[in-house]
């Protein structure tokens, strides 16, 4: 390329390559933070159930009820008295 151009447009497509990365990374690090504030706002407005049922617990793992009946029959989730699966067993299946 320096022999194209010489040294002078070399250096400028650096420099160029040098604040498109450093933009790129100032972007992204806005839409992580903006995400994060979305995400606890939502869960602020909406408080979780303690319990949940089985299609709920599927959607919230993001697979089928009937994984969620294998989970539960594996002994990888609890099921309490009343049938429900506690919020808490999801996030601790969640945290594995």
């Amino acid at each position: 390329m320096q022999v194209l151009f010489g040294n002078n447009i070399s250096g400028k497509f650096s420099s160029i390559e040098g604040d498109l990365m450093t933009e790129y990374a100032r972007l992204t690090s806005l839409i992580e933070d903006a995400v994060q504030r979305g995400v606890l706002k939502a869960l602020a407005q909406r408080p979780r159930p303690s319990f949940v049922t089985h299609e709920q617990a599927a959607e919230i793992l993001g697979v089928t009820r009937r994984t969620v009946s294998n989970m539960i029959r594996d002994g990888r989730i609890r099921v309490g008295s009343i049938g429900k699966i506690a919020i808490t067993e999801i996030d601790r299946y969640l945290s594995c």
